[in-house]
């Protein structure tokens, strides 16, 4: 979980630790009924794609070593 201002990002969008709020709610809303399964399910899946987008950053890292 992010710990929020702890964080050195914050709730930043380069924190990848933000992300899994987002699959938590999703899951409690469609629980309840208030999400359909296809809206949790498209929800799960933005979410996944964000997580895999942002450690692609990672391919244009230069290292300094």
């Amino acid at each position: 979980m992010c710990p929020g201002a702890g964080c050195s990002y914050g709730r930043d969008r380069r924190c990848g630790q933000c992300r899994p709020p987002v699959n938590i709610a999703g899951i409690a809303l469609a629980s309840t009924g208030i999400l359909s399964p296809i809206a949790a399910a498209i929800i799960h899946n933005v979410a996944s794609a964000m997580v895999v987008l942002n450690s692609s950053r990672l391919l244009l890292f230069k290292s300094n070593i």
